[in-house]
């Protein structure tokens, strides 16, 4: 017996398409950071997220993953993993699971 619930990937996360910031919304100090396939690259007082999320790089360094504990707005060169069910496990240990699990996915096939 093991402690840890068998579950599909697709149980557990939700993969999304990044969404494009406009200028306007870009700001150099906001509450949050809009993330795109390197990392934070604008200030802005929007969010797509409300918590934990994974960025996952799909364009220019596609695969590449960042864990983000706050809110945050993936822009359009990015997909994002959030948790469906939190009530499985903790928060934090689920996420450590998704990044494992996406960091072993190649998404060079994937692109």
């Amino acid at each position: 017996m093991t402690i840890w619930p068998t579950k599909k990937l697709g149980e557990i996360i939700e993969i999304s398409y990044g969404k494009g910031l406009p200028k306007d919304s870009r700001v150099d100090s906001g509450k949050y950071f809009a993330y795109g396939s390197n990392g934070p690259v604008y200030g802005t007082d929007e969010s797509l997220t409300n918590g934990e999320t994974i960025i996952i790089g799909r364009k220019g360094t596609a695969g590449a993953l960042y864990f983000v504990s706050e809110p945050c707005w993936p822009i359009d060169t990015t997909f994002f993993a959030k948790a469906k069910a939190l009530s499985i496990i903790s928060g934090f240990e689920l996420c450590f699971i998704i990044f494992s699990i996406l960091a072993a996915i190649s998404f060079y096939s994937l692109t």
